[in-house]
């Protein structure tokens, strides 16, 4: 599992626009920001994000679209090779990628990711009944962990 870490400090010291830049949303002033090649950065403005039209747990698993873009490469992958010759190189070429791109899937427990994504929401004060909710349903983001 990834580690987290929490960011605290006065009113008007910055907090906000450390993460900002950290998130890559805005450029620091000096200095430069590095970090890991593998890690993700979450940001929740604190003005809140306004969504309508997309249920709750499709916005949650929106965190994972680089995975999900995976895994329909490897499903597009797989369509492709269903009309190759298995003894052709193309077909072994194409086998190759798949294996690659599973291999990258199973590093990040992909199965896992939407009970993780549920048990998430759950601590967020979510209830399962929320999850097919749309997001116009609830208040400002900041208000949502109290539904």
């Amino acid at each position: 599992m990834g580690k987290g870490i929490a960011l605290a400090g006065h009113n008007g010291a910055g907090k906000s626009t450390l993460m900002k830049c950290i998130a890559g949303l805005n450029e620091p002033d000096s200095g430069s920001i590095i970090k890991s090649r593998h890690s993700q950065v979450g940001y929740l403005p604190q003005e809140g994000i306004h969504i309508r039209g997309r249920r709750l747990i499709d916005e949650a698993m929106s965190a994972f679209a680089d995975l999900m873009d995976l895994q329909e490469r490897i499903d597009a992958l797989t369509r492709e090779m269903a009309g190759l010759d298995p003894r052709s190189a193309a077909y072994s070429e194409v086998l190759n990628e798949i294996g690659e791109l599973e291999l990258v899937l199973h590093a990040h427990n992909s199965a896992r990711l939407r009970p993780r994504t549920e048990s998430i929401l759950r601590g967020l004060g979510f209830k399962d009944r929320d999850f097919d909710r749309d997001c116009g349903d609830f208040p400002a983001a900041g208000k949502c962990a109290s539904h």
